[in-house]
């Protein structure tokens, strides 16, 4: 402990009270030539020649006092920083070069960093919820269906009888035509158990969320906004807390608001509103497959115990009469929202890495040409004393600084590519909108901007760093060193033009497939096609005779619209990402 904190000690003195510490080196080193000196006069030699033999013997006063700052506590650090400062003189004094190499690395490095920050949000973290882990959507598959929602019935029976969730919990789509307030206006919410926010681990940035209670039949005229509909229809005031919305011709008392950033289960949903599943209408469809499932597994539970569970129950709560081939299975709410662009977001990462390692073999070809043209400057160095490990480091150093630069760069160019991307492609990947530049990101940014320098720092420094004195004064043309950088720049060359050709090809054919899918036929033409949704409310149209005559009715006035040549009813659009479905038999 002693020796550990003499060496702390040591080490502040010797980089807070530097001068002090040379000046004592100096007299240290003074007063022993000078007991030497004395010595030798001694022995009958004149004080010119004692002097002469006492440095002789000593080896060179500042050779001796180079030696001491070798072993010297914080010498390494006091190198370092002495390198740094000569590699920003260096690169100043050379501007084009130094922001060529600069805007270079931050296109590999900015791309790099951009993809990884969505790689880390969306695959890596999953999704923002606490321990989201232990989230698992329940479904069933079918010979017709993969994917195949629950039906009351079943639900009700795994929620009485799980024993790995402690948190059970369901949701489904609905549609919410909002009056008094303005023009009516059809708005995508879902019904939901009021079990679902403790299942998903999340608060409400205002109010609260569901009461148990409000899950049964008379209390469920309650309704949580999103912050965007909180946004767009009460203008972000605090004091929406109790007021009233009516929703499918229903008042609706506002208990909560839900943060920006949560958009369960969907980046349109605008509200949440209290599913009673003992509630009459589900229960008149008690075999109707409408409902999602999503459970929080106990603390300890694994998915061998979670799937064990799933098969036992899975016989259970089929009904006796079913004799349809189902299966049921679990699967975790990560593997849900990123199944599908796990594999694109990785071959994007990869082919992002390939461009960082085109950017630095470039990068290397161009500080190989510097250290080319520096040669005299770093033989000159060595014929002075400096060590080619000394050399290196000092080339290092600065390929360094210059990858650090490109990588706050990149920092940018990844800032401003997200804010894009989240633009552009957020409709159709909600999960974009939950991106975020975060510690991680800038300590991956950092890493590799280090991992880049060295890379292509490390050869220009090796090979320059072989230059000798003769050779500089002869110019170097002929030299050994002059055609081991030829053969490594004609390397650098042909791993740039195997990267890119590898990069062009997978550009290729990912460009022909793009055309191919924009060109097959989806059965329709979409050309001059206009769509509208409608919103019937149970009041007025209370009855399927009713409704029926709606529709009839709107049909036939839209066919003599002036341009219309036919008009029609559907429930969901082609391609609209609804699998909702009855199925039939034919007798």
């Amino acid at each position: 402990m002693m020796r550990l904190l003499s060496r702390i000690a040591s080490l502040f003195r010797n980089t807070t009270r530097k001068k002090e510490v040379e000046r004592d080196l100096s007299e240290e080193v003074s007063s022993y030539v000078e007991l030497l000196t004395q010595a030798n006069m001694r022995e009958g030699l004149s004080e010119t020649d004692a002097r002469r033999a006492a440095l002789l013997e000593l080896g060179g006063a500042e050779q001796v006092k180079e030696q001491v700052r070798d072993v010297r506590m914080g010498h390494f650090l006091e190198t370092r920083l002495q390198d740094l400062r000569f590699a920003f003189r260096t690169l100043r004094k050379s501007p084009a070069f130094s922001l060529t190499v600069a805007l270079v690395l931050a296109l590999g490095l900015g791309s790099t960093a951009l993809m990884f920050t969505i790689v880390n949000s969306v695959l890596l973290k999953g999704p923002p919820f606490p321990q989201a882990d232990r989230l698992y959507m329940l479904w069933q598959q079918i010979p017709q269906e993969d994917h195949v929602t629950f039906s009351p019935r079943e639900f009700n029976a795994w929620k009485k009888q799980t024993e790995v969730f402690e948190s059970f919990s369901m949701h489904m789509g609905n549609g919410f035509v909002l009056t008094g307030r303005g023009e009516p206006e059809l708005l995508f919410g879902h019904l939901v158990t009021p079990s679902l926010f403790a299942t998903l681990g999340a608060a409400p940035a205002l109010g609260r969320v569901f009461l148990e209670t409000e899950g049964t039949t008379g209390q469920e005229q309650v309704v949580i906004l999103s912050h965007g509909l909180w946004r767009e229809k009460f203008g972000m005031r605090p004091d929406v807390l109790g007021q009233s919305l009516i929703l499918n011709g229903e008042a609706h008392t506002v208990v909560g608001v839900m943060p920006e950033s949560f958009d369960f289960p969907q980046a349109d949903t605008k509200l949440w509103v209290p599913a009673v599943v003992d509630g009459p209408f589900l229960q008149q469809h008690p075999d109707a497959h409408l409902l999602r499932v999503i459970g929080r597994l106990k603390e300890g539970v694994t998915p061998q115990r979670l799937q064990a569970e799933v098969d036992l129950l899975g016989k259970r709560v089929d009904a006796p009469d079913d004799t349809t081939s189902r299966r049921y299975f679990a699967v975790s709410l990560k593997e849900v929202t990123t199944g599908k662009i796990r594999t694109p977001l990785l071959v994007l990462f990869s082919a992002v890495g390939f461009l960082l390692l085109i950017a630095c073999a470039n990068v290397a070809n161009l500080m190989l040409a510097r250290a080319t043209a520096r040669q005299g400057e770093i033989a000159i160095r060595a014929a002075l004393g400096a060590s080619r490990s000394r050399l290196i480091a000092q080339l290092l150093t600065e390929a360094t600084l210059l990858a650090c630069t490109g990588g706050l760069l990149g920092l940018a160019v990844a800032v401003w590519g997200l804010d894009l991307l989240k633009f552009f492609g957020a409709g159709s990947i909600p999960e974009l909108a939950h991106a975020r530049l975060d510690r991680s990101v800038l300590s991956f940014v950092f890493l590799i901007s280090a991992l880049s320098g060295i890379l292509f720092g490390l050869g220009p420094a090796f090979i320059a760093s072989r230059a000798t004195f003769q050779e500089a004064l002869k110019g170097g043309t002929r030299s050994s060193t002059g055609a081991g950088a030829e053969r490594t720049r004609h390397a650098l060359v042909f791993a740039e033009v195997a990267l890119a050709s590898l990069l062009l090809i997978g550009c290729a054919l990912m460009l022909r497939s793009f055309v191919a899918l924009m060109h097959v036929d989806p059965g329709f033409r979409a050309e001059n096609v206009v769509t509208a949704n409608a919103g019937l409310m149970k009041g007025p149209y209370a009855d399927a005779a009713t409704m029926i005559r709606f529709y009839r009715d709107s049909l036939a006035k839209i066919r003599t619209l002036p341009g219309v040549s036919a008009a029609g009813v559907v429930t969901h659009l082609p391609f609209g990402g609804n699998d909702w479905g009855n199925s039939f038999e034919i007798e």
